[in-house]
């Protein structure tokens, strides 16, 4: 049997599971994109109970809320009022405060802006100098920003005004962190406010394209000035730093006493289910009411935004498609705090490329080596691997996508499973093609289950050979009308046949008018020898009754003789690739054949010879010791109701 290299299976495997990797680790689609950042979303939640986290300082928000907005008014509210609640906080011992609001124009509400507007739109001098003379609320909210620490935002705008930065940054050795969330532009508090803050952040978002914010910035570049975002300058305020260090690789942010992985882009991914709880969110009208309820900020780095939805300030989260914004930024502060900073490792595509490949041989080698629920099994296993590498390697915030791993061990399992199934299914209709003919359908049948069975390649086996042949059918052939003799032939083939393979032997060839036929393969036949010697006795009783039918007795059809032996064989399949024979080659097989045409001398109907006379359990007769050319003496034996 022709061997064979690389198999159909693994060749459709490999290409297969080729094509999946190229595609999803090449191929980053708006899709692939959005499918990788959601696994890594569940990679994150699923291990935020295995993280272990430093200690961090709390963080708490002011909300103005709809209860504010009903108690105090609608927005915009004065900023003398939301300078209240800077200084309730920093009063009530917060280390830092953070607004969350935009101070790009003038405030409008204040009786002093109030009035300015009158005098101007009534051209009243008297009105301008009782102006100077009431409450500005600019000049309040700046007068209680100064040598406070109170960070104010700025957003960007690529056609707003550049913005210069209030704090350095220092770096120490060659830093990467890629590209920076930029822009040219940017709206920025007035400058009274601007000039008056500690710190001034950048308060904007970036969403990914699906719309969901994932992200929020450290660190940003306004017209190729680098800028800190309004968490970190929080956490700056909060650390009394004078400025930022920029380390190392992997590149590192350090603020104070406190050191965070940087991102690609300067961007920190937010894990799904770290945020602030409603006890650590207090309502602004609440401190507007009582100042004393501010005492829960002692200690706290302090946030101020809005959750009503009328003052614009919701995104679409993780969390909430409705997250309020000073959120996001407070889960960023505390994420700092707590040292988690998910990111993707420049090695992660070729961990990928790597697992995917090992998951790829295993498929491949479960496809062909095990049964398809086995198989199953073994892939169900190494798929639950690699989704607990991503997460082991999730839990230490460095992000690795399973996906392309898991799709192409599929496709090489189940593309080489079909392939297998395909080439079982072509090798079992070749095997029923093969041995229909010369088989009992219930050998057939164990064959084509088990192709494993058989040893085509060759093996040595004890077979009992079986060679029949008409009496003058030369004479016949010469006489009898071509179409009489082939149907008469045709008959007497299925009719022998028959009884053979009912008996479990196996066809080998017809030859002429002759029947070759073995038993004890190509599968093991208990008592082959008896078997044999019974179907022979029966071929002889149906053929003498063949031969009293109408058109055999026409042509004078002759008597039937049979050889048969047992020995060892040298059994398999022998000839061209397109034309394979199975049969069997040894002593037994000659000896046979020569003991069928030994019938001649003795007058018999079958000769046994002198193995399988041991071997049978039938009585049998001798006829005595004869020379065989080519074998010498050897004794032979037949039955009495079969001598003629």
């Amino acid at each position: 049997m022709p061997k064979a290299g690389l198999t159909s299976p693994t060749l459709i495997g490999s290409a297969v599971a080729l094509a999946v990797l190229l595609v999803t680790s090449a191929w980053m689609s708006q899709f692939r994109v959005m499918q990788q950042e959601w696994v890594f979303d569940q990679q994150l939640d699923l291990t935020l109970g295995w993280r272990v986290s430093r200690v961090e300082t709390p963080v708490q928000i002011i909300d103005i809320d709809r209860e504010s907005l009903a108690a105090v008014g609608p927005w915009p509210w004065r900023r003398d009022i939301l300078a209240g609640l800077a200084g309730a906080a920093l009063d009530a011992g917060a280390q830092a405060v953070a607004f969350d609001i935009l101070f790009a124009y003038p405030d409008a509400r204040s009786p002093g802006a109030m009035a300015r507007l009158a005098a101007r739109e009534t051209a009243n001098a008297r009105l301008a100098e009782i102006a100077r003379e009431l409450p500005d609320s600019d000049q309040l909210l700046a007068k209680a920003l100064e040598d406070r620490p109170v960070v104010i935002g700025f957003t960007f705008d690529p056609t707003g005004t550049p913005l210069q930065g209030k704090v350095p940054f220092l770096s120490r050795g060659n830093v990467d962190i890629g590209p920076l969330w930029s822009s040219v532009g940017t709206v920025a508090p007035i400058a009274e406010l601007a000039a008056a803050a500690q710190g001034i952040g950048l308060m904007s978002l970036p969403g990914d394209d699906d719309g969901v914010i994932r992200r929020v910035a450290l660190l940003a570049s306004v017209a190729g000035v680098l800028q800190p975002g309004l968490s970190i300058e929080a956490l700056r305020l909060s650390q009394d730093a004078s400025g930022y260090l920029l380390t190392g690789w992997p590149p590192k942010l350090t603020v104070g006493d406190i050191d965070i992985t940087l991102a690609k882009g300067g961007l920190l991914r937010l894990v799904p289910r770290l945020s602030t709880a409603d006890r650590d969110t207090i309502s602004a009208y609440r401190i507007l009411a009582d100042a004393a309820n501010a005492s829960q900020l002692k200690g706290a780095i302090v946030m101020i935004g809005a959750s009503a939805p009328e003052i614009g300030g919701l995104r679409n989260s993780l969390l909430d498609p409705l997250t309020p914004s000073v959120k996001l930024h407070a889960r960023a502060l505390r994420q700092v705090m707590a040292g988690i900073s998910p990111t993707r490792p420049a090695y992660a595509p070729i961990l990928e490329l790597l697992f995917g490949l090992a998951v790829t041989i295993a498929g491949i080698i479960a496809a062909q080596r095990l049964n398809p629920a086995r198989g199953a099994a073994v892939m169900i296993v190494l798929g639950g691997l690699c989704i607990a590498l991503s997460l082991f390697f999730a839990a230490r915030d460095l992000l690795v996508d399973p996906t392309s791993p898991l799709l192409a061990g599929a496709a090489s399992f189940l593309s080489a499973s079909l392939a297998a199934f395909a080439m079982a299914r072509r090798r079992e209709a070749s095997l029923r093609r093969r041995f229909e003919q010369h088989l009992s359908p219930s050998v057939v049948a164990r064959i084509a289950a088990n192709p494993d069975v058989l040893r085509l390649n060759g093996e040595m086996r004890q077979i009992t050979a079986l060679f029949s042949d008409i009496e003058g059918f030369s004479a016949i052939s010469r006489t009898a009308r071509p179409e009489e003799l082939i149907a008469t032939l045709d008959d007497y083939f299925e009719g022998v046949a028959t009884i053979i393979i009912r008996h479990g032997g196996m066809i080998d060839k017809f030859v002429g008018d002759a029947v070759h036929a073995f038993f004890n393969m190509p599968l093991d036949l208990p008592d082959h020898v008896d078997k044999a010697v019974l179907c022979a006795q029966e071929i002889i009783r149906w053929t003498q009754e063949y031969q009293q039918t109408s058109l055999p007795e026409r042509i004078g059809l002759g008597r039937t003789r049979i050889g048969l032996e047992t020995g060892d064989a040298v059994v398999g399949d022998v000839g061209l690739a397109t034309k394979l024979d199975y049969t069997a080659y040894g002593h037994a097989v000659n000896i046979a054949s020569r003991l069928e045409d030994l019938n001649k001398q003795f007058g018999t109907a079958i000769c046994v010879g002198p193995c399988a006379a041991t071997v049978s359990s039938l009585p049998l007769r001798s006829l005595g010791l004869v020379e065989l050319r080519g074998v010498g003496m050897l004794e032979v034996f037949t039955f009495d109701d079969c001598a003629q």
